[in-house]
């Protein structure tokens, strides 16, 4: 049961934008708040939103609650969906700000036709990239992070370092 309230993020969806679901709290994973409080706002369905044929999704990925605060936002942005179609973006981070700045770059700028003639990866059968692949057809990079760089990337900032 949650018990602690929250603000969701400030959001740039219009109207032309249809909200499948948003649970974006105001609320980073590194926080004081008792884990078991706030654990359920970072999970693998955070927001999913759509325009025209866009899909804009957004998770927390690397079990918040089992490995104590660690993990990572992940957006995916695609034209279709996720067993066919264009894989426009894949962004990880740990900041809540960050992804609501790529968040409303993407809401604001899809609507406007930034992505009209933008080519993507073609997605076949849902085999979509990995979560360590970080790929923007907007910004032309595709690089694959190590395990270690994940993993560092996901740590919890109270977390020692080894």
């Amino acid at each position: 049961m949650k018990s602690a309230e929250f603000k969701y993020q400030q959001l740039k969806l219009d109207s032309r934008w249809k909200i499948v679901k948003n649970e974006f709290i105001d609320l980073e994973p590194d926080n004081d708040y008792p884990i078991d409080e706030v654990f359920f706002y970072f999970d693998e369905d955070i927001l999913q939103a759509t325009f025209d044929d866009y899909l804009v999704d957004l998770g927390f990925y690397g079990g918040y609650l089992q490995n104590e605060r660690c993990g990572f936002f992940k957006i995916v942005v695609l034209k279709g969906n996720f067993l066919e179609g264009e894989l426009l973006e894949s962004f990880i981070s740990r900041s809540s700000e960050i992804i609501r700045e790529k968040l409303n770059f993407y809401f604001e700028g899809i609507p406007n036709g930034l992505l009209s003639n933008v080519k993507g990866i073609k997605i076949e059968n849902g085999n979509g990239f990995k979560a360590r692949h970080i790929y923007s057809a907007v910004e032309k990079i595709s690089y694959r992070l190590t395990s270690n760089q994940l993993k560092n990337l996901s740590k919890a900032k109270n977390e020692n370092s080894t």
